[in-house]
C-alpha cells in the first residue's frame, strides 16, 4: 500500500466515533487527575486512563473478529489489567520518580499509540449479546458476584499481608525500586495499586481493594465465557455460579492480594487458547501468552492456568495434523514474548540478595513430599465455604471421575463398564475407613494412588480437548497442594476454576442425556448453593457481628464444620475486622499520644496506622489492647493493670474495640474516642507513601543520619545515630536510633542507657536490652550491624536550653558502665556524648 493510501486508511480509522470517544475519555481522565480534589475521583481516573482505555483499544485491535460482547468485554478487561501490571513494571525501572506527571505521561503515550494503531471500521465484525433469557441469567449472577465482593468493601482495616503490599507500593512510589525484590512472590499485586497511589499520593482501604474486587468479578464472568465456548451457555452458567459463590474468591476479592489477579489472567489466558483452538488465529496465541505471563507476574500460582491453555493449544495443533516445524514456528514468538515479560522481573529478582530468603521460605513450605493434606482441605475449605458447598463439589467431582472411568471398559451399559468406577468407589471407602492403608512410616502415598484415576479419566475416550484441559486445571493443583506441598494453606483456591468448569460441563451433558435426572440434580445443587450464599453473606459481607472474630460465640450451628469450636488460626484472610487504628494514628498526628507503645495486634498493621511510630514491648509508654485480634501478640495484662491507667477507649458503633493504657503517672485524662471522628482525617492527611522504609533496608546503616565511631571495652562498636527531633518541648517524645556492630563474640549481656541529662539530673531516659529487649548482646554475630531504637519522654519540668544526649552500656546488675574509646584508641570515659538537645518552651 502506498504511503498516501496508508495515511488515508489511518485517517479513516481515527475518524471512527469510538476513537473520538476514547480520546475524549482520556482528556477527561487527565483533567480529573490534575484538578479533582477528591482522592476517589483521581484514583478512578487513573484506572480508566492506565487500564480501561488501553484494554479497550488493544481489544479493538486484537479482537476484531470476536462476535460475543461478553467475551470481548472479559478479554478487554484482562488486557487492561495487563497494561496496569506490565506498564508499571516497566515504569518502575525507569530513572524517574513515580510521581503524577511521569505516570500520566507514560499512559497518555500508550493511549495515543494505541489510537494510532486502530483498525478501519470495516475490519471489525459485528458483535452480539446472548439471547435475552441467557443475558438475564448471566446478569443476575453478575449482580450476586458484585454484591458479595463489593458490599462493605472498605469496612475492614488493612490486615497483615495487605499492609506488606501497601508498604512496598508506598516504597515504590517514593523511588525504592528494590521494593519489588524483597517481596517473596510476584510483583503484580504491588504494581496494580501503584498507579493510583502514585497519582493521588493518598489511599484508603476501599480504593486499594477495589481493583482486586473488579478483577475477581471479571474473572468469574470469564469462567462463564470459557464454559460457554468450551461447551454451552448452561455449562458456563453453572461454572460461573460455582465460582461466584466460592468463599475463597469472595474473601480474596475483598483484600489487597494476588489471588484475584491469578483468577483473571488465568481465565482470560485459557479463553484465548480456546479461541485459537476454534479459529486458529495466531494473534490468540500472543494474547494467551501475554495474559498467562501476567498471571505468573502476580504469583507462581498462575502456572496452573498455563497447563490447560497449553493442552488446548497443542491438542488443536495435533488434531489439525500440523507439522512439528509449523508448531514450533507458531509458538516460538508468543512463548519468547512471554519469557521476555517474565524476565523483566524474575531475572533481577533471582539476582537480588533477598532471593535466598524467598527461596528458603518456599522450600520450607514445600518440605519433603509426599503428604496427605485432604484433612486440611476440608478444614480450611469449611472456614471459607459452607460445608454443603464443599460436599456438593466433592460428590460432583467423584461422579465426573467415576463416569469417565466407566468409558474405559466400553461404550455400552454393561456390567464390565461399571467395574472401573466400582473399584474406584471401593478404594475410596476403604481409604476413608482406614486412611493409614497407604502410609509407610510418616509418609502417605495416597496422592500417588489418586493420580491414577485422574490420569485414566484424562485419556479415556468420549470428551473434548477443552474438557480435558479443564480436568488438568483441576487435577494438577489438587495433586500438588493435596500431596506434594507441606504447607498449602489457602493455595487450594487454584483447583476451583477447573473444578467448576468440569461440573458445569457435566451438568450440561447430563441435561442432554437424562433430563429428568438432571432436573433433580440441579434442584439439589441450587438449594445447596442458596444456603452457601447465606453463609458467605454472614461470614464475609456482614460485620454485625464480625463472624470470624467472635467465633465460636456467634457460630452458625446450622453449618457443620470439622473443626468444632476451634477455628484454624492460619491462612485466614478477608474476614471483617476493624479495631479503630485510624483513631490511634490520628491521635499521634495531633500530638495527643507521644511515645512508644506495645499492643496485641500484628506489627505490620500497627506500623501502617501509626505511621511507624516506635513500637517496643519493653516498658512502653502506652498499651493499645484490641478486642478479638486474629493473630494476637502476647501482652502481660497483669503488668498493664498494675502499672498503667486506662485513659481511653476506641468505639466503633456501640462497641468498644480498643483500650488505651498509659504508664503511671498518666498525663491523659480518660476519654472515649469514636473512630468515625478520625477516619476522614487519617485518609486525607496520613495515608501517603512517605512514612517508613526500614522494612526494605538491606543495609542496617541505611537510615543513619550521623556517622561517628567509638569502641566499647567489649568487642562492641558504635557507628552512629539518628534523631527525629533535636528541638523538643518539655513533655515531648524524642526517638533516637543507635547503630551498633559486633566486632567479635560478646560474653555478657548488656543493657543500653540513653539519657537526656544535666549534671545530677536526668530529664529523659530509656534503658533496656537492645532492640526493645529482644536481642541480647550475647546473641550478636561477629560483624552483625544493628539499628536500635529508643523513645525518650522529656519530663514536663525540663527547663528550656541545651541538655546533653548521652548513651552507653552497662551489665544487668548496674554495677558499672563499659569504658568507651575513640577511633584512635584513647579512653574517653564511660558514655558517648552524641549532641546537645535544645529544649524549647511550649508554644515557641
Amino acid at each position: 500500500m502506498a504511503p498516501s493510501a496508508r495515511w488515508a486508511s489511518r485517517r479513516t480509522a481515527l475518524s471512527q466515533p469510538a476513537c473520538w470517544r476514547c480520546l475524549a475519555v482520556a482528556l477527561v481522565a487527565n483533567a480529573a487527575i490534575a484538578l479533582a480534589p477528591q482522592m476517589g475521583i483521581r484514583s478512578a481516573a487513573i484506572w480508566i486512563l492506565a487500564g480501561a482505555l488501553p484494554g479497550v483499544l488493544t481489544a479493538r485491535i486484537a479482537l476484531r473478529d470476536e462476535k460475543s460482547w461478553l467475551t470481548w468485554i472479559v478479554l478487554a478487561a484482562g488486557l487492561g489489567y495487563a497494561w496496569l501490571v506490565g506498564g508499571m513494571l516497566v515504569l518502575s525501572y525507569l530513572p524517574l520518580p513515580l510521581s503524577r506527571l511521569p505516570v500520566l505521561a507514560a499512559y497518555d503515550l500508550v493511549v495515543v499509540a494505541l489510537l494510532a494503531l486502530q483498525p478501519d471500521a470495516g475490519a471489525t465484525v459485528p458483535r452480539s449479546w446472548p439471547p435475552r433469557g441467557q443475558l438475564v441469567a448471566v446478569g443476575a449472577l453478575v449482580l450476586v458476584t458484585v454484591f458479595l465482593r463489593v458490599w462493605n468493601l472498605g469496612y475492614s482495616e488493612f490486615q497483615g499481608d495487605e499492609v506488606k503490599v501497601m508498604q512496598k507500593a508506598a516504597a515504590l512510589v517514593i523511588g525504592r525500586d528494590e521494593a519489588l525484590f524483597v517481596h517473596k512472590k510476584g510483583p503484580g499485586e504491588i504494581l496494580l495499586i501503584t498507579p493510583a497511589y502514585a497519582v493521588s499520593r493518598l489511599t484508603t482501604e476501599l480504593a486499594a481493594r477495589l481493583p482486586f474486587a473488579l478483577a475477581s468479578i471479571v474473572g468469574a464472568l470469564g469462567i462463564y465465557a470459557v464454559g460457554q465456548r468450551a461447551r454451552s451457555h448452561r455449562a458456563g452458567w453453572w461454572a460461573f455460579l460455582l465460582i461466584a459463590l466460592n468463599g475463597f474468591f469472595v474473601a480474596f476479592a475483598r483484600i489487597v492480594q494476588y489471588q484475584s489477579l491469578v483468577l483473571l489472567f488465568g481465565v482470560t489466558g485459557v479463553l484465548c487458547a480456546l479461541r485459537f483452538a476454534t479459529e486458529a488465529r495466531r494473534s490468540d496465541l500472543w494474547l494467551s501468552a501475554l495474559l498467562l505471563a501476567c498471571g505468573l507476574l502476580a504469583h507462581s500460582d498462575g502456572a496452573f492456568a498455563v497447563v490447560p491453555a497449553a493442552w488446548i493449544i497443542l491438542a488443536a495443533y495435533w488434531r489439525q495434523r500440523t507439522p512439528l516445524r509449523a508448531v514450533v514456528g507458531g509458538l516460538a514468538g508468543p512463548v519468547l514474548g512471554a519469557a521476555i515479560l517474565l524476565a523483566l522481573f524474575y531475572v533481577p529478582f533471582t539476582l537480588h540478595p533477598h532471593f535466598d530468603t524467598a527461596q528458603d521460605y518456599i522450600l520450607r513450605r514445600v518440605g519433603t513430599p509426599p503428604y496427605n493434606n485432604l484433612e486440611h482441605f476440608l478444614s480450611i475449605g469449611s472456614v471459607y465455604n459452607a460445608s454443603y458447598y464443599l460436599g456438593l463439589l466433592a460428590l460432583g467431582l467423584l461422579g465426573v471421575i467415576a463416569a469417565r472411568l466407566s468409558q474405559l471398559a466400553g461404550p455400552r451399559l454393561t456390567t464390565r463398564r461399571w467395574l472401573p468406577p466400582a473399584a474406584f468407589a471401593v478404594a475410596l471407602v476403604a481409604l476413608t475407613v482406614r486412611p493409614d492403608l497407604l502410609a509407610v512410616g510418616e509418609i502417605d502415598y495416597l496422592g500417588l494412588i489418586l493420580a491414577i484415576p485422574l490420569v485414566l479419566a484424562l485419556v479415556a475416550p468420549g470428551r473434548s480437548d477443552a474438557w480435558r484441559g479443564m480436568l488438568c486445571w483441576f487435577a494438577v493443583p489438587f495433586l500438588v497442594f493435596g500431596f506434594g506441598f507441606g504447607d498449602p494453606r489457602t493455595h487450594i483456591y487454584t483447583l476451583f476454576p477447573g473444578a467448576a468448569l468440569l461440573l458445569g460441563m457435566e451438568l450440561d451433558r447430563l441435561t442432554a442425556w437424562r433430563p429428568r435426572l438432571a432436573r433433580g440434580v440441579q434442584a439439589l445443587a441450587g438449594v445447596t448453593l442458596l444456603v452457601s450464599l447465606a453463609y458467605l453473606v454472614i461470614v464475609f459481607v456482614s460485620h454485625t457481628p464480625e463472624y470470624r472474630r467472635t467465633y465460636p460465640e456467634n457460630r452458625l450451628r446450622f453449618f457443620w464444620v470439622p473443626y468444632g469450636d476451634e477455628m484454624p488460626t492460619v491462612g485466614l484472610f478477608g474476614f471483617p475486622y476493624r479495631a479503630g487504628w485510624k483513631a490511634i494514628g490520628a491521635l499521634y498526628d495531633e500530638g495527643v499520644l507521644e511515645g512508644h507503645y506495645a499492643t496485641n495486634e500484628k506489627t505490620h498493621v500497627t506500623s501502617w496506622y501509626t505511621r511507624d511510630r516506635h513500637r517496643c514491648e519493653s516498658q512502653p509508654r502506652y498499651y493499645f489492647i484490641a478486642r478479638n485480634v486474629q493473630d494476637a501478640k502476647y501482652v502481660p495484662m497483669h503488668e498493664v493493670e498494675q502499672d498503667y491507667d486506662l485513659v481511653g477507649r476506641i468505639w466503633i458503633g456501640d462497641e468498644a474495640k480498643m483500650a488505651i493504657y498509659e504508664r503511671r503517672p498518666a498525663t491523659l485524662a480518660y476519654r472515649d474516642y469514636r473512630v468515625e471522628e478520625f477516619a476522614a482525617a487519617f485518609d486525607a492527611r496520613m495515608s501517603g507513601p512517605y512514612y517508613a522504609t526500614e522494612f526494605l533496608a538491606m543495609d542496617a546503616l541505611e537510615g543513619r543520619q550521623h556517622e561517628v565511631y567509638y569502641r566499647l571495652e567489649e568487642p562492641i562498636e558504635f557507628l552512629g545515630y539518628s534523631l527525629d527531633n533535636a528541638t523538643p518541648c518539655p513533655g515531648d517524645a524524642v526517638t533516637l536510633t543507635l547503630y551498633w556492630r559486633a566486632a567479635g563474640p560478646i560474653a555478657e549481656s548488656y543493657k543500653v542507657f540513653t539519657h537526656i541529662e544535666d549534671p545530677g539530673v536526668v530529664w529523659a531516659q530509656m534503658d533496656h536490652v537492645p532492640q526493645c529487649g529482644t536481642h541480647h548482646t550475647t546473641e550478636w554475630q561477629d560483624g552483625e550491624v544493628l539499628a536500635d531504637t529508643y523513645t525518650l519522654i522529656l519530663s514536663p519540668e525540663t527547663p528550656p536550653g541545651p541538655h546533653r544526649l548521652v548513651v552507653g552500656m552497662y551489665p544487668h546488675d548496674g554495677s558499672r558502665r563499659l569504658a568507651v574509646f575513640d577511633a584512635a584508641g584513647a579512653h574517653v570515659g564511660t558514655e558517648i556524648h552524641l549532641q546537645d538537645v535544645e529544649v524549647v518552651a511550649s508554644g515557641e
